[in-house]
């Protein structure tokens, strides 16, 4: 939970990160609202400030998303308030909404491939100092663009304008609307309106067809249960349906203009939505509680709510939030920097505490997907924007994606090969030697694996370090010693470390401060299993004892805790099979080839998956987030694994790959 940020900061990722200075001093400017602007393909983005000099106004800046390189900034005019970017034919246009103290207008400028703005055109969309409204979409044709603005008197119209010349293609008129969401596919182009009734503050959906933006069309309205001054809209990925938040969370089926169902008492102000793996989830922001609420959407007529966080009056407040693009985790934008919180379970998997005021809004990009977030202050803006990668994959991530790679560590001759995830190359790396022992893992905090080995007769690691592409070594540890590399101090970067059988013993090299941490357990001779049981962000000293005991000194509260899950021969298992962001109990029983999986969040599970021969190598091979049961065989050197389907259950897709031979080491088996 955001309580959590009151602990002693810590950096969990790297953090890529640029200010462009200006105040912004623009209260339409809500979160609501685009600062900032990332091209379709990420490669480029935009953002808004104010300037000084030599004009009072606003500027438009291009630049890198990832390394914040500036590329080029135009002078846009007095009160910039929104900014969108589409493709076209020969780079990107760009659109920027400007109030000029009153009166809209919409500037219209080319963008190339390396972020040079030219200006293209202006249209005047309101006259008098007294009109307002914002909101601006923009169609993916590259061709229109569309806004709503409020004249004196409180009249108001949605505008439709051209992106090549700036002309406007058609008015019509509509009730004030606070928020305007554009659908299209091949077939259609539907705009939905927001709107109050200021008599009653009875919410309201106009709908537009905007196929022809020449001769806009009113579809009609949907009168919604409940009231709100402000509220937003969310189209399902179809765009068949449509949630309409305010003092009820509320669905509307868009042929029919028909409420389907409405979630009384979740004033839903924020909703975002997640459609992956054939599931539809939402995460609203329940009225004025300063929390968030994960709604099962599956089924449109019956709305469930699966979990709830409130949050305390003391707490950062959220200001916006996203979903990773595999809907797997949730990252809150606070006043203080950015949290992620496992789906389902909105525990707290890694947060960064940034120098910023308040949060405006976050977006995710790329693979490996980033997060990009704009901060400021009171009604005034200034584009401090971080570009942070994703917490991804560690586990055997050669090509830094969101997937393990299919890999193995060739002793007798110390060579790795492996199938790149992202695109099914083959690798092969030689480092090492005969009588080495794998220790591949994200060092340098990168997010890529790097290469490792530790070398028993010396007690030497050996690193291979994928950002700097040099070799580092450091003798830590005896002949007798078990590697036990971790994140034990929730830095992002894996700590060299030892585990030493007798006396059950774990000996850690921080990567934070190089100092040394000794943690024992209270039996005797256990196996270290690599895990974060308790959701912090840090790997917990875990050993499973022959008998089926388990015994944690969890990180959070240093406090030991012991259960019985198992019995003598099994082998213990290290995974979030339910992806909530907290390592769940395991073990592979060879005596009759079934998994136990103990899940932190949807309980005990079992499965028939393997032979009593076969190496277990759970990991997430296809990027969901939750962790695969699968096997590598040596008799054939196959790997069978099972796909998770959803967070809860195991079926998403078999698939065998024969790659190796059976005298390697999985490297997988190696966690």
């Amino acid at each position: 939970m955001l309580s959590d940020f009151a602990r002693a900061v810590q950096t969990s990722l790297a953090q890529p990160k640029f200010t462009f200075l200006g105040d912004y001093n623009y209260v339409l400017n809500k979160p609501l609202n685009g600062v900032f602007a990332l091209t379709p393909d990420k490669r480029l983005a935009v953002t808004l400030t104010s300037v000084t000099s030599p004009s009072v106004g606003g500027q438009i800046t291009s630049f890198d998303p990832i390394t914040g390189v500036k590329f080029d900034t135009e002078f846009v005019g007095s009160g910039p308030l929104e900014v969108d970017v589409v493709a076209v034919a020969d780079g990107y246009r760009v659109a920027v909404l400007i109030s000029q103290g009153g009166p809209r207008a919409v500037k219209i400028y080319d963008m190339n491939q390396s972020g040079v703005l030219t200006f293209r055109a202006q249209t005047q969309l309101t006259d008098s100092g007294a009109d307002s409204g914002s909101n601006l979409v923009l169609s993916t044709s590259g061709q229109v663009g569309f806004t709503r603005v409020i004249f004196q008197g409180n009249s108001s119209q949605l505008v439709s304008f051209s992106l090549n010349d700036g002309s406007i293609l058609d008015r019509i008129n509509t009730f004030e609307s606070a928020n305007i969401k554009l659908y299209e596919d091949s077939t259609r182009r539907l705009i939905a309106a927001s709107s109050i009734d200021f008599n009653t503050l009875g919410r309201r959906v106009v709908f537009f067809d905007a196929e022809n933006p020449s001769q806009l069309q009113n579809l009609g309205q949907v009168n919604l249960p409940g009231t709100a001054f402000t509220f937003e809209l969310e189209f399902t990925a179809d765009g068949n349906y449509l949630f309409a938040g305010g003092s009820e969370l509320s669905v509307i089926n868009t042929s029919t203009r028909q409420v389907v169902s409405s979630l009384k008492n979740y004033n839903a102000q924020k909703i975002r939505i997640s459609e992956s793996n054939g599931s539809r989830l939402l995460a609203i922001t329940p009225g004025a509680t300063n929390g968030i609420a994960l709604i099962n959407a599956d089924n449109l007529s019956n709305l469930q709510v699966i979990n709830e966080i409130s949050f305390s009056t003391t707490d950062p407040r959220l200001r916006d939030f996203t979903f990773s693009i595999n809907g797997k985790r949730l990252f809150l934008n606070t006043d203080i920097g950015i949290q992620a919180s496992s789906v389902p379970g909105l525990t707290t998997v890694w947060e960064n505490v940034l120098p910023v005021s308040l949060g405006f809004r976050i977006e995710t990009f790329g693979q490996p997907e980033r997060i990009i977030g704009a901060w400021g202050s009171n009604n005034n803006f200034t584009a401090t924007i971080y570009s942070l990668p994703n917490r991804t994959n560690r586990r055997v991530n050669f090509d830094a994606d969101s997937k393990t790679d299919i890999g193995v560590f060739r002793p007798s001759i110390g060579t790795w090969y492996w199938l790149n995830s992202s695109n099914n190359n083959f690798r092969g790396f030689q480092f090492g030697q005969e009588g080495d022992i794998p220790v591949a893992a994200d060092y340098d905090g990168d997010g890529q694996t790097d290469f490792g080995v530790y070398r028993p007769g010396k007690g030497v690691w050996y690193i291979f370090e994928s950002s700097t592409n040099s070799v580092r070594s450091l003798q830590f540890g005896l002949s007798s010693d078990e590697p036990a590399q971790g994140d034990y101090d929730g830095d992002g970067k894996v700590d060299i470390a030892v585990f030493r059988r007798n006396p059950n013993r774990w000996y850690v090299i921080r990567s934070s401060d190089g100092k040394l941490m000794i943690r024992k357990l209270s039996g005797a001779r256990a196996k270290p299993v690599l895990g974060d049981y308790d959701g912090d962000g840090k790997d917990d000293f875990v050993g499973f004892y022959s008998s089926g005991q388990w015994q944690a000194i969890n990180s959070s509260s240093g406090n030991s805790t012991f259960q019985q899950f198992g019995q003598p021969g099994d082998i213990p298992l290290s995974g979030d099979w339910d992806g909530d962001g907290k390592s769940d109990l395991a073990v592979f029983r060879p005596s009759n080839g079934f998994w136990y999986i103990q899940q932190s969040f949807y309980g005990f599970r079992a499965i028939q998956f393997g032979l009593s021969t076969d190496i277990p190598v759970p990991a997430d091979y296809d990027g969901d987030g939750n962790t695969d049961i699968a096997v590598f065989r040596p008799t054939n050197a196959t790997w069978y694994i099972l796909q998770s389907a959803s967070q809860n259950t195991f079926g998403g897709g078999f698939k065998a790959v024969q790659f190796g031979l059976g005298t390697d080491i999985p490297l997988a088996s190696r966690y």
